[in-house]
């Protein structure tokens, strides 16, 4: 259905699981997209600067830009739950799941937020948090990473997988955290409030 309004809410449902649903607060705009085995199109939210394209989901789910608050996300291999987004204007939240593991979540308060995930079978991909200068590359989706808080960049990134890993982060704050797969030791260079391995 697509009501006449403010915002022109878009909701598309299907008969299976459900792939994700969007809510953009404020607006009172809600998405919500199901059946991740089919194409379920994409989806353009009039007002509020959020556009939601989706594909398949046995490829690419696609990619959402919300472009009143320099967030983009970038997502591959959607054979899973792909998680929820909600936009107050600065703040955006992104949660992304996986059948076979969890890839992470993201949150951003008040920041530019770019986030490009890849297939899970190969490299989960590179983080970058503009405004911040913290940027996350993590090699070997085969792993866990564990997960990362750095304080007072309101920056916050929780990849999980299943096996050692192999990644660093790096900011203006100068934090470096190296994982050794063998010996699963950490490194800590900066003011980390946490790191763990799983």
């Amino acid at each position: 259905w697509l009501s006449t309004g403010a915002c022109d809410p878009v909701s598309v449902a299907r008969m299976d699981s459900v792939v994700g649903w969007f809510v953009v607060n404020g607006t009172g705009c809600e998405v919500s997209v199901a059946r991740s085995d089919s194409v379920v199109g994409w989806f353009v939210v009039k007002g509020t600067g959020c556009e939601v394209s989706v594909a398949r989901s046995d490829s690419v789910v696609g990619w959402f830009v919300v472009k009143g608050t320099g967030c983009e996300v970038s997502v591959a291999r959607s054979d899973s739950v792909v998680g929820w987004f909600v936009v107050n204007g600065i703040c955006c939240e992104v949660s992304v799941a996986r059948l076979d593991s969890v890839v992470g979540w993201f949150v951003v308060n008040g920041i530019c937020c770019e986030v490009s995930v890849a297939r899970s079978d190969s490299v989960v991909g590179w983080f970058v948090v503009n405004g911040t200068g913290c940027e996350v590359s993590v090699a070997r989706s085969d792993s866990v990473v564990g997960w990362f808080v750095v304080n007072g960049t309101g920056c916050e990134v929780s990849v999980a997988r299943s096996d050692s890993v192999v990644g660093w982060f790096s900011g203006n704050y100068f934090c470096t955290v190296t994982v050794n797969e063998v010996t699963s030791n950490t490194k800590r260079n900066c003011p980390l409030s946490t790191t763990q391995i799983l």
